[in-house]
């Protein structure tokens, strides 16, 4: 098993990122949270994106992890075509894709999403869901907060799941 080093992997810059900060982002991630209200009720996942705005990690082509922020280093919260918030409420922040063969041009993939239930009919936490090239099932609770989950991105084999 290959370790995940977050160490390699692009983090943006909140604007109280521990060695680098970009002010400039606090604006766009404090009008998010404020119209956003439901996240404030996993406030580790609300200091992750006050912090690091974001993170994407890659491991050769064959593992991508993208917990979705608020620049360009990966898939923009806000800024991007596709919806956030689907219609059955749920609101998806984080997206992990395996791929085989082909690295990033293969058809045989494997998608893990993670989203938060926003109606509030559901138990709070975080859901997952697991698509293949074959599939795309519904989400079900996975964790009861994002810093599990982060926990969990570190250190599980992906490739392996």
């Amino acid at each position: 098993m290959q370790p995940l080093h977050l160490v390699a992997s692009t983090a943006s810059l909140g604007e109280p990122h521990p060695t680098a900060p970009a002010p400039v982002l606090q604006e766009e991630v404090v009008a998010f949270l404020q119209s956003h209200v439901f996240v404030q009720q996993d406030q580790d996942y609300v200091t992750f994106l006050e912090t690091y705005a974001g993170a994407t990690i890659f491991r050769g082509d064959t593992l991508y992890i993208d917990i979705f922020g608020f620049s360009d280093v990966g898939l923009h919260i806000t800024k991007e075509d596709s919806q956030i918030i689907d219609d059955d409420g749920w609101f998806c922040f984080c997206k992990i894709c395996t791929y085989f063969g082909e690295g990033y041009q293969s058809l045989r993939f494997k998608e893990i999403d993670f989203a938060f239930d926003i109606t509030g009919k559901r138990n709070w936490g975080i859901y997952r869901s697991i698509a293949n090239s074959q599939r795309m099932p519904k989400l079900h609770w996975h964790c009861a907060t994002f810093l599990e989950l982060l926990q969990e991105i570190i250190t599980t084999d992906w490739e392996q799941l």
